[in-house]
This record gives structure tokens, C-alpha cells and sequence, in this order.
């Protein structure tokens, strides 16, 4: 695989990474009420799951931060992925409220252990020239995935029954345990670097 290739097919697995992130994310809250009469949980409680997805971010990512420093950003972000992939699935078939909460909050680790890699990934890979392209695209993923993910939640929650979110889950798992690690692992963003240092000498 030559740079370029690798160049590209980097920039477009840290744009899905975040993207399927935050469509994750934004989809939960126009589900509350559909989530709150199939679990036969209250709309107050559906609130906590935003809750605790964000509280289990914002601890987490205190931790996988420094943890990133010493284990390297490709781990982190592979392992990082494929648990968010498998805690999306589990929210899926989740079956009452506190087994939603849980692989809910399970999600919101996950998510620390990914998306801030993905930003310290672009200053260890990308070279200096083309890190405000890299930036400005993966930034894209954010607003991409709060344009879609709002308003499939909304739709879904409008019309559809939850077995349509439930399928939906399954999707952003399967991309997260499927092909997003596999592509990662083939990743050797050296080669990056040491393409554009011979290419402008």
C-alpha cells in the first residue's frame, strides 16, 4: 500500500470514527420517549441515559488520555473501537432500563477511549502541511453525524417501532467490530511521515 493510499485511507477511518461516534450519540435523544414505553421505564429515567453516557466519558477520558501516551494511539483507538462497536450491540438487545444504563455508560468509555485519540492521533501522523485538511475534515464527521443522527432519531421515534432502532444500533456496532479495527491494524502511519519527508527533500 503505498503513503498516498495510506494517507487517504486514514483520514476516511478517523472521519468514520467520529462520525459513527457521534451519530451514536445524537441518536439517543429523540429516542427517549420511544425507549421510555418499551422499557417500561420513565421519561426522567431515559435522561439518565444521556447522563450516563457522558459522565463515563468525562472520567474515562482522564484516564485513556495519559494511558494513550503510553500504550500508542493505534491500540488505543483499535481497542477503543471494537469495544464501542460491542457495548452498541449490547445496547441494542438491552432489555430493561438498567441494562440499557449500563452498556449505555459501557459505550461512553468506550467512546473516551476512542475519540481523543483520534485528535492526537493527527499530530503523531499527519505531517504539519496537511494537519489543518486532516482537522477540518475529521471536524466534519461531528456536524455530518449531527445532521444524520438527530433527525434518524427523530424519524424513528416518529413513525417506526424500536425493532428500526435496534437495527440501527446493530449497524453502528457492526461497522465498529467489523471493518473500522480491521483497516486500523493495516494502518503504519510511519510511512506517512517518512513519504513527505523524503517528498520534499
Amino acid at each position: 500500500m503505498t503513503a498516498v493510499l495510506h494517507y487517504r485511507l486514514l483520514i476516511l477511518l478517523l472521519f468514520m470514527i467520529i462520525f459513527l461516534i457521534g451519530a451514536d450519540t445524537f441518536l439517543v435523544s429523540p429516542l427517549i420517549p420511544l425507549l421510555s414505553r418499551e422499557l417500561h421505564m420513565s421519561v426522567g429515567q431515559g435522561g439518565l441515559l444521556v447522563t450516563a453516557y457522558a459522565l463515563a466519558y468525562a472520567v474515562a477520558a482522564l484516564v485513556f488520555g495519559p494511558l494513550s501516551d503510553r500504550v500508542g494511539r493505534r491500540k488505543m483507538i483499535l481497542w477503543g473501537t471494537f469495544a464501542f462497536g460491542l457495548f452498541s450491540l449490547l445496547c441494542g438487545v438491552a432489555w430493561n432500563f438498567w441494562t440499557l444504563f449500563l452498556f449505555r455508560a459501557l459505550s461512553g468509555f468506550a467512546a473516551a477511549a476512542t475519540a481523543p485519540q483520534v485528535w492526537a492521533s493527527v499530530g503523531d501522523w499527519i505531517p504539519y502541511e496537511k494537519r489543518g485538511k486532516a482537522v477540518g475534515i475529521i471536524a466534519a464527521a461531528l456536524s455530518v453525524s449531527q445532521i444524520i443522527g438527530v433527525p434518524a432519531g427523530a424519524f424513528i421515534a416518529g413513525g417506526l417501532r424500536f425493532g428500526c432502532c435496534l437495527s440501527l444500533r446493530l449497524s453502528s456496532g457492526g461497522a465498529h467490530l467489523g471493518y473500522i479495527p480491521v483497516f486500523i491494524a493495516r494502518i503504519r502511519p510511519e510511512r506517512l511521515l517518512i513519504f513527505y519527508v523524503l517528498r520534499d527533500k
